[in-house]
C-alpha cells in the first residue's frame, strides 16, 4: 500500500513540475490585445506578439511599465521638464525581444536608427508624460525619445539630437 502512494505521489509531482515547465516555457503569458488607440507598435525581433507578427500598445498598457523619469533642458525646450516614461528594456522583456538597433518611427515618418546602448548605458527613456501631464501629438507626444541632457553633458551633440524622436509611432528591433 505505502508503495501505491509514493507512485501517486511521485506521478503528481511529475505532472505538476510539467505543467509548470509548459507554462514558463511557452508563450502562455500572452500579451494582452489594445482596449484603446494604438500609439506605440513594435516589430522586429520579437516573440511574444499580439497583432499580425507585431505587438501593439494603447497608452493604458503602457503606463502598466515600470516608471521612467529623466528631469533634462533639451534645446528644443530650452528650460527643465521632468520627463515620465519607460524603459525600453522593459518592453524587450516583455516581447522575449533582442536587439543591437532600434529604429524608431515618428509620426511624420522621420526615422532614427538608435543603438540598444543608446537606452542601456547612456539612460535614454521613451517618455509619454511632461511635467506630470500627456504629451499631446501638439507638444511632441504622444511618445517621445529623450536623453538626460544635463546629467550626460558630452550627448549635447547633433547625433543625439537626432535621436531624441518626437511623435513616436513604431519601433523596429533589430539585430
Amino acid at each position: 500500500m505505502q508503495k501505491n502512494t509514493n507512485h501517486l505521489k511521485t506521478r503528481r509531482l511529475t505532472w505538476l513540475l510539467t505543467l509548470i515547465f509548459c507554462l514558463f516555457s511557452s508563450n502562455i503569458f500572452a500579451l494582452e490585445v489594445p482596449k484603446n488607440r494604438v500609439i506605440l507598435t513594435v516589430t522586429g525581433n520579437i516573440t511574444n506578439t499580439n497583432a499580425n507578427n507585431a505587438a501593439q500598445f494603447d497608452r493604458a498598457m503602457l503606463s502598466n511599465l515600470p516608471k521612467a523619469i529623466i528631469s533634462t533642458d533639451t534645446p528644443w525646450t530650452k528650460t527643465v521638464h521632468e520627463y515620465q516614461g519607460f524603459y525600453l528594456q522593459d518592453i524587450m522583456d516583455m516581447l522575449d525581444a533582442k536587439a543591437t538597433t532600434v529604429r524608431v518611427t515618428a509620426l511624420n515618418d522621420y526615422i532614427s536608427e538608435i543603438p540598444i546602448e543608446d537606452f542601456t548605458e547612456k539612460g535614454a527613456i521613451i517618455a509619454s508624460h511632461m511635467d506630470g501631464k500627456r504629451i499631446s501629438v501638439r507638444k511632441l507626444g504622444p511618445l517621445l525619445v529623450i536623453y538626460d541632457f544635463d546629467s550626460h553633458r558630452e550627448l549635447r551633440k547633433e547625433t543625439y539630437f537626432g535621436r531624441a524622436v518626437w511623435q513616436v509611432k513604431s519601433i523596429e528591433l533589430i539585430e
